[in-house]
């Protein structure tokens, strides 16, 4: 278990008079105060990542897979569609020929 350093300001103030107690999962910060109205403001000195960093390899290679299977679904419409109408294409080319001659 890391013990990790915090800053606590009560109304912009940085004081000392708090404790800390922590387990595996979570941090307990106790401090006293009179009671009104404050600003209380936590500062911790790390960060809590989202995923785990090992993850965003996987990651990434399953987006580039979604990413090249879109690709390749959408270059198989577009040669449907080039063949479907290849005759009608070549037909009209034959057309424009006799008419320029």
């Amino acid at each position: 278990m890391k013990f990790w350093n915090w800053i606590v300001k009560i109304d912009g103030t940085p004081t000392e008079n708090f404790t800390v107690t922590q387990n595996d999962d979570y941090v307990f910060i106790y401090l006293t105060y009179s009671h009104s109205y404050h600003t209380i403001e936590i500062v911790g000195t790390w960060v809590v990542t989202e995923f785990p960093p090992n993850m965003l390899p996987p990651i990434l290679v399953i987006l580039s897979f979604i990413a090249a299977i879109i690709v390749v679904r959408k270059r198989r419409k577009l040669s449907i569609l080039k063949t479907k109408y290849q005759i009608a294409i070549h037909n009209f080319a034959k057309i424009l020929r006799l008419v320029e001659t």
